[in-house]
């Protein structure tokens, strides 16, 4: 009797250990990226990528646009004749719905506002084969050690005009949720302004560019086209550069791309706040480059190393020193005549004859290694 009853005993307890299959519903959780054939030029190649979460969220990565509203108001102004500059894209963001059965993936299109269904070919738990319409994608899971990549206190992203609707804006969030703006060009608030994030959302921003690994990418990332837009972002850490990154023509990793462009829309969701700024120092292209006084050698900066440069110009103090003037610093607007420089030290000789020598409290070449960048100008 007590034999048998530690037989029964083995046998429910040796089948309450087997495995329970594995559901669709928790097989599709964590991240997934498009497989992209290698014979894809960069301009043409796919960048998809999904987060599953278990509440039927899915962060799909690339994000929604309002094309439809765009499309309209562009094809009243080309009937009315009027101008296209100031037609604004609007990003829906990236944050929607989806449903997993057993053979097919559903998920919500918030530009279409419609369910995209997409038929399940093959899935397992590190590989997702669909099909929509008559094309077949092939996703792989990803996993991400953000764990290697470290911690910045600041991102500085800039991006540059486009053939299109292209938003040209620049600005800095740092860690404790502060944002400065500024919008030049197809964008919905144009000027200077502060705004604030939650702390979240700024752990969102870090997060995602650690999944980029971000300090493990080159510095420069472009294809050859024309008249595509680019993309610069600076990572800070105790007020210095560690880390530049450019793309042109959405040549970066996928996982790069997705981190900087919900930073390119981001003035359309915040609560901008006007800001006052020196209009000597502003800018509606935030261009320029190092050039030693001789004008032999010289080095030049994206738009996000620029543009860190003129918030840190802003609110530098006037003193009345005397420095090696070794670098001039080309920036052109219409109240600067030149700029003088030893990296810490700006003397701006202004148009209308004054001088002012602003200290920024470090050598923004040297300690930013810039002067890695240095090369002989050819002529």
């Amino acid at each position: 009797m007590v034999k048998n009853l530690f037989v029964l005993f083995l046998v429910v307890f040796f089948l309450s250990c087997e495995k329970k299959p594995v559901t669709p519903q928790e097989m599709i959780l964590g991240n997934w990226s498009v497989v992209n054939k290698d014979s894809v030029m960069p301009w043409e190649r796919d960048i998809r990528g999904f987060e599953f979460l278990a509440d039927s969220t899915c962060d799909y990565k690339v994000g929604f646009w309002d094309w439809h509203k765009y499309q309209e108001e562009r094809n009243r102004a080309i009937k009315n004749k009027q101008s296209l500059d100031d037609k604004i894209l609007n990003y829906l963001g990236t944050k929607t719905k989806y449903k997993i059965t057993k053979d097919s993936l559903k998920i919500f299109n918030l530009t279409e506002k419609i369910w995209e269904l997409y038929q399940i070919k093959k899935f397992n738990k590190d590989t997702l084969i669909v099909k929509r319409d008559t094309i077949v994608s092939t996703f792989t899971k990803k996993k991400y050690d953000i764990g290697m990549s470290p911690d910045f206190d600041a991102v500085v992203f800039s991006s540059s005009l486009c053939y299109g609707s292209c938003p040209a804006n620049d600005l800095v969030i740092s860690k404790t949720g502060e944002v400065l703006y500024k919008g030049s060009y197809h964008v919905l608030n144009e000027g200077w302004y502060t705004a604030k994030i939650p702390l979240t959302e700024f752990e969102k921003i870090q997060r995602r560019f650690k999944e980029a690994d971000y300090m493990g990418l080159k510095n420069d990332y472009y294809t050859m086209v024309t008249d595509s837009q680019q993309i610069s972002v600076s990572f800070i850490k105790d007020g210095k550069i560690i880390k530049t990154i450019s793309d042109y023509a959405d040549s970066a990793p996928n996982e790069f791309i997705w981190a900087y462009t919900p930073l390119m829309y981001l003035g359309q969701k915040l609560d901008l706040k006007s800001k006052e700024n020196k209009k000597y120092l502003d800018n509606d292209f935030f261009h320029s480059s190092f050039v030693t006084v001789d004008e032999q050698k010289g080095m030049n900066l994206t738009q996000s190393e620029v543009f860190y440069l003129v918030t840190l110009l802003m609110d530098a103090k006037n003193v009345d020193v005397r420095f090696d003037e070794k670098y001039l610093l080309r920036y052109d607007n219409n109240y600067i005549k030149e700029v003088k420089t030893d990296g810490r030290y700006y003397k701006l000789y202004l148009k209308n004859g004054k001088t002012e020598i602003k200290d920024i409290g470090f050598n923004y070449i040297t300690d930013n290694k810039l002067s890695e960048k240095i090369e002989i100008i050819k002529r």
